[in-house]
């Protein structure tokens, strides 16, 4: 999350730096441009009446003070309207260095024009301290669009992802078979009505899980007490039926009895025999019900 913010904030600060300070150098030299020539015109009106008296000491005061005064203005020069160069009184150079611009206005009126004031003016030291402001106040954007970001990736986090984390590990806790975990508070509306759905969801599976095991346990008592009858049961027909045996064994080994007799007294044995086998499987049958018989 923190390299997302800052790979956005960076993003943001070169867009500016590509597309936003160039144009804003070409603005604040326009702008500069614009109060230079202001400032020039406001000498130029300052001056007219000192150039119409020729009261050149007054004229060259204040051009001296003027170029004083602004440490962009590099050098000015006062034509007449003849031609003439009345300031300065030495040498003029017409040649510009790279960073410096040539401005000229115009002395009097249309109709009655006295001269020509020009000026040369380096912007480059005024352009440096703009970049310097402008390169700071992209430091700090670039401060801000990270703590934004960051401050916003945490109260997602806050609202979203840890209600989430939470939920998803009450799940767990539900399929290990804990409905008692504590469920995460959520500061979005939906997520809260995702937890609210899911408590109403673990409240049912736990009451449905609940019954479940209540009828497991009636049939495992259901069962059992299926299995004592069923034991008692055998016992108490395994004692009629040795005596049964018995007598029949009997009657089948004595000689003072006829075929007829002996015939009905071995279908007896033979029933009882079968009889007493069913017997024994029930028997083993509640035995193995209960563990007490293990098969091999």
């Amino acid at each position: 999350s923190t390299a997302i913010c800052s790979s956005f904030a960076l993003m943001v600060s070169l867009l500016m730096v590509l597309f936003v300070i160039p144009n804003q150098i070409e603005v604040v030299e326009e702008r500069l441009d614009e109060a230079a020539r202001g400032s020039l015109s406001g000498l130029g009106t300052t001056i007219i009446d000192p150039l119409l008296t020729r009261q050149y000491e007054f004229l060259y005061y204040r051009i001296d003070t003027q170029l004083a005064a602004d440490e962009n203005w590099k050098r000015v020069r006062l034509t007449t309207d003849a031609g003439d160069q009345l300031y300065p009184l030495g040498t003029w150079s017409s040649t510009l260095q790279p960073a410096q611009r040539l401005i000229s206005v115009p002395i009097g009126t249309p109709n009655n024009r006295l001269g020509t004031l020009e000026l040369v003016i380096d912007h480059q030291d005024a352009i440096a301290e703009s970049l310097r402001l402008t390169y700071q106040l992209s430091f700090i954007l670039f401060l801000l669009i990270v703590l934004t970001m960051a401050v916003v990736v945490l109260f997602l986090q806050a609202a979203i992802s840890r209600p989430v984390i939470g939920l998803t590990t009450a799940f767990k806790k539900m399929q290990e078979g804990d409905f008692g975990f504590d469920l995460p508070y959520a500061r979005s509306r939906e997520v809260s009505y995702l937890i609210q759905e899911f408590s109403r969801f673990r409240r049912s599976t736990q009451g449905y899980q609940n019954s479940l095991i209540q009828l497991k346990e009636s049939a495992e008592q259901a069962n059992e007490a299926k299995s004592r009858f069923m034991s008692r049961m055998s016992h108490e027909l395994r004692t009629p039926l040795n005596s049964v045996l018995g007598f029949s064994e009997i009657g089948i080994n004595s000689d003072a009895i006829t075929e007829d007799q002996r015939r009905q007294f071995e279908a007896i044995n033979q029933s009882g025999h079968h009889l007493l086998d069913l017997v024994n499987e029930i028997l083993d049958l509640s035995r193995l019900e209960t563990g007490k018989l293990q098969v091999e």
